[in-house]
């Protein structure tokens, strides 16, 4: 019987062939990236924060004085990695060394697969640094605000989300948001910013933060959730009071948990109208352990969002603050 080597070989080489079309096929796609931001924003530096749709091996940005990308100044700045979530695609770099009121043009390049630039091309994003740096409030009196901490939990509800990303912003006072890795400088599950280094939109100087006042925190679980259009989980929470304690007659900072708002109050706008009742329809049917599950509405806290939730905010309805219990 004669034996079909031509055919094996011929099997062989078509398998072979195939194998090396897929290497290159993948060598050749590269990650995407989206959601390119900045956040803490002073008058010397800034951060800028991406997400990759896959785990990344090293980033970096390059800076230019003009949007076209013709003058490129990457090299007079410092330029550091500070990630600790590039497993989940979380990416962010601080550039510091810069004047104040300067604005300068930003391309971020991430290396996973492959490496991708982005923008691709110009127009390059922007970023003005603020004017002036000032420890005292309109009355004259020392700012002192608090550190906020926030847990960051994987979907599940219990589980450490290592290498996840906060965003605080405080609407309408902040001009940008406030980040941190949890478990970067404080132990898991938290992470934690310093409202000290938040600098007004209206000032472009540090602006103080009192109790009350709103806050949107983001999560960014990133490859946690890739399948989510809108990686960032948001919650609403307001600025605890400053409980003042003196040490040799210098007011201090403290470490506080932000309080929650009401609970009918979902957007924490102290009314509670149609929008919170679209708050909690736009999340209805999730249960814990989804990413799109937001544990602030389930009020009723059953591990669900459904009608029982939407129920508990429409008795509510109509209502402004003080509410009552």
């Amino acid at each position: 019987m004669q034996t079909p080597h031509g055919s094996v070989r011929s099997q062989m080489q078509h398998a072979a062939l195939l194998a090396a079309l897929w290497v290159c096929w993948a060598q050749s796609t590269s990650a995407a990236v989206s959601d390119v931001g900045f956040s803490d924003v002073t008058t010397r530096a800034f951060a800028v924060v991406w997400l990759s749709d896959e785990p990344v091996s090293s980033a970096t940005v390059r800076v230019f004085e003009d949007a076209a990308g013709a003058s490129e100044i990457t090299d007079a700045l410092s330029v550091t990695v500070t990630s600790t979530g590039f497993l989940l695609g979380i990416v962010k770099v601080n550039v510091s060394g810069v004047a104040a009121e300067t604005c300068l043009y930003v391309q971020t390049e991430t290396t996973a697969s492959s490496s991708t630039v982005d923008p691709p091309s110009p127009p390059f994003p922007e970023i003005c640094t603020q004017a002036t740096t000032t420890k005292a409030n309109a009355l004259g009196e020392l700012i002192v605000s608090d550190l906020i901490r926030h847990e960051l939990l994987s979907p599940d509800g219990a589980t450490p989300a290592a290498g996840a990303l906060m965003l605080l912003s405080v609407p309408g006072l902040g001009a940008y948001p406030l980040s941190a890795f949890a478990g970067d400088g404080i132990e898991l599950p938290d992470a934690f910013v310093d409202l000290n280094n938040l600098f007004g939109v209206a000032t472009s100087s540090n602006v103080e933060v009192v109790g009350g006042d709103v806050l949107e925190i983001a999560e960014l679980r990133g490859l946690l959730c890739p399948e989510l259009d809108n990686q960032l989980l948001l919650r609403f929470r307001r600025a605890p009071v400053h409980e003042e304690q003196v040490t040799l007659g210098v007011r201090i900072t403290e470490l506080e948990n932000p309080e929650p708002c009401f609970f009918a109050n979902t957007v924490c706008d102290d009314t509670i109208n149609i929008l919170d009742v679209q708050r909690v329809l736009n999340f209805f049917g999730t249960d814990v352990g989804e990413c799109r599950f937001n544990p602030d509405l389930d009020i009723i806290p059953d591990g669900t969002i459904n009608i029982l939730d939407v129920q508990s905010v429409l008795n509510r309805f109509g209502q402004s603050a003080p509410f009552d219990p």
